[in-house]
């Protein structure tokens, strides 16, 4: 007897919603009332004042750039913006008409982005690291610039070659690598590693696989999100089931996410030195409702594809 999705179905409650949403929201306006206020400016003393006061020492002409250390905070920024938009997005995706799979291709962009910015605000690397690992992800961008044919790919390589010069000029440990983006003094790490790194090597990388599943269209991770347990009916010979959003995936898919954009932006309060004590609040709130909400949609010996070793992956860390 073979088995194919049925008909569509929408099974998060109303109330649930409104939390989800709510969630969602207060993690962006907490993090944009940040930013505003301290208008992008670290706190005097502060690791971010600290490199750029020494930028200058790391700083040469175009395309290297003139301030190296301005570019790295900013290239974090733009990062953070995504995860902003993509919450924002989340938020409209669950809403009615519902996204079923749309929600999970948003969540794994943003928690793409929300590692990645994790990982360039580092506060301990110092402004070479900061330099450094700026450095290798423009490198990587230029590189995948090269594979794009309405670029200029002759041009690119060359502006590459003069980055990769000017780097070793200042007295950096560039690598070059066959066929591969440059980089300096360490490999660009891959998402699957930081995903891990940020979130927790068991909870990042389990998500992330079923993210991509989703996103990729594959058939079976579709079919491992979508499809409601219990909703199979004989139909001819055919087993049909209800696919749809449901409570516990929905909670898990935005607790994740939250968590995540949380982890890079508490690495932007540190460097720039500002009060976390307002970011501290709402996260810690928001945090355990869902938590809480998780733990009511979850029944005994039920386990939504997910879920990690059980509901502590958030409570240690939140």
């Amino acid at each position: 007897m073979s088995s194919r999705p049925g008909p569509y179905a929408w099974i998060v409650p109303t109330d649930l919603r409104v939390v989800l949403c709510t969630t969602l929201d207060a993690a962006v306006t907490t993090v944009q009332s940040h930013r505003e206020l301290h208008q992008g400016k670290p706190s005097d003393g502060s690791t971010g004042a600290v490199e750029l006061a020494q930028q200058h020492v790391y700083a040469a002409p175009m395309p290297w750039g003139e301030a190296p250390v301005t570019s790295a905070y900013s290239t974090a920024g733009i990062l953070l913006s995504a995860c902003d938009d993509h919450l924002r997005s989340m938020q409209r995706l669950l809403v009615e008409p519902p996204s079923i799979f749309g929600i999970v291709a948003v969540a794994r962009a943003l928690i793409e982005s929300a590692s990645r910015a994790w990982w360039m605000l580092e506060p301990s690397i110092g402004t070479k690291g900061r330099v450094e690992r700026y450095m290798t992800e423009r490198l990587h961008g230029l590189h995948q610039d090269t594979k794009l044919a309405a670029e200029d790919c002759d041009a690119l390589r060359a502006r590459i070659g003069a980055i990769v010069k000017v780097g070793e000029m200042l007295g950096f440990e560039m690598a070059t690598p066959k066929g591969f983006a440059p980089y300096v003094q360490a490999p660009r790490p891959t998402s699957t590693t930081l995903i891990g790194d940020c979130m927790g090597t068991e909870l990042g990388e389990n998500l992330y696989r079923l993210f991509s599943s989703v996103a990729h269209g594959q058939a079976n991770g579709l079919l491992k999100h979508g499809m409601i347990e219990g909703s199979e009916v004989d139909v001819h010979g055919i087993k049909m089931a209800q696919i749809g959003l449901q409570p516990l995936q929905a909670i898990q898919i935005i607790l994740g996410c939250v968590f995540a954009h949380g982890e890079a932006f508490e690495r932007l309060l540190a460097v720039n030195g500002w009060d976390a004590t307002p970011w501290k609040q709402v996260s810690v709130h928001w945090l355990t409702r869902l938590n809480d909400a998780m733990k009511y949609y979850s029944s005994p010996g039920k386990r939504s594809p997910y879920s990690s070793s059980d509901h502590s992956d958030y409570d240690a860390r939140s």
